[in-house]
Order: structure tokens, then sequence, then C-alpha cells
């Protein structure tokens, strides 16, 4: 069978080229499968009236001799010079099934690169600007850090001192405090019976 139509044609090339001939088997029905071991028909002579045809296939010799005209994985230049056309005044960034690509990503930050096209500074300007900072931001880190260590030795040595103060003011206070119950005990009188002639 041979179809004029390019639309149909076209379902079948892809048909035969997505399922091979299983879709072609498929599509075309039993046909006159059968027929012979069930007594229907003779060896070589199919009855047309008899077949089972779904639809009218196309052979695969005729199938296989229009190659399609392939889209390679890549870089279609087609599409970037339509895009092109279409962006004049527009910042584009590739990408795959809408996945960034890695070529021009930096491995920093995600930072992407586009080789000076940038539209304020470019990635090298700004490279250079974070290594500055970042230059900076670790002096100041390791300037809180030695404080810091100071900071919490001399805490430690004022706690200890302040603890050994505390600890001889409470033996001071304690010790005033024995002192003054000692000075204002009330003294005990003891009475005893004197004899008469006692002087």
């Amino acid at each position: 069978m041979r179809y004029v139509r390019s639309v149909t044609r076209h379902f079948w090339e892809v048909g035969y080229r997505l399922f091979k001939g299983k879709f072609l088997r498929f599509m075309s029905g039993p046909r006159n499968t059968g027929t012979v071991v069930s007594g229907e028909a003779e060896r070589g002579e199919y009855l047309p009236e008899r077949s089972e045809i779904y639809f009218a296939v196309p052979s695969v010799q005729s199938l296989a001799k229009n190659k399609l005209n392939p889209v390679f994985p890549g870089v279609i230049e087609n599409s970037i010079q339509t895009l092109s056309k279409c962006l004049k005044s527009k910042y584009v960034k590739i990408a795959v099934d809408g996945k960034k690509i890695a070529r021009g990503k930096g491995k920093i930050a995600g930072d992407i690169d586009f080789w000076g096209y940038e539209p304020s500074h470019t990635l090298h300007e700004k490279s250079e600007r974070y290594k500055i900072e970042n230059i900076k931001i670790e002096e100041l880190a390791k300037g809180l850090e030695s404080f810091a260590e100071k900071n919490h030795t001399y805490i430690r040595r004022r706690h200890r001192h302040n603890s050994q103060c505390s600890k001889r003011f409470n033996s001071c206070f304690k010790l005033q405090d024995k002192k003054s119950q000692g000075c204002c005990r009330p003294f005990g009188l003891r009475v005893k019976e004197v004899h008469r002639s006692w002087r």
C-alpha cells in the first residue's frame, strides 16, 4: 500500500521506528493466519473476503527507504538563530531540558559566566570583589576569636579572684560573728551558800 499524503506516511514511519515490526503486525490484523490449519483455505491460496485486515499497512521495505531527518544531541543552531531574531534586547540562558548547563557555571555559589556580556559587572569583577571581602571577613573573624580567647581568660581570672574574695569575706564575716557573740554573751552569776565563818 502506498500513501500519497505525507502526514499519513509519517504516522507509519514513526510507529515503525518506535515499535518496529510489532507495530505493523498489530495494525495490519491477523489477515489469513490460521486459515490453512482450520481447512478454510489451501496453502498458497488465500481468500481476500475471509481475511481479517484492520489497516492497509505499508511494507517494511518502503518504510525503510525514506530516512527521517533527526535532530542530534547538541546545540541546535536553527533555534539559536530564531531566538536571536526574536529576542534582540534580552539576555538568554541556555538550558537542556529545563536544567542549566554546566558550561559557564562557576564552582563557587553557582555563578553564571556570560563571558563579559553581563548587564552590570562581569564574573571576574565579582570574583575579585568576593576574594577581597572574604579576606577582610577572615581577618575580622580571627580578631574576634583572639579577643574572645583573651576575654575568656580574663573572665576566668576575674571569676577566680571574685570567688577567692567572696570566700575570704565569708570567713571574715563568720569570724566577726563569732567574736560578737563571744563579747556580747551575758555573764552567768553563780550564787553559792557561804558559811558564816567565811571571813
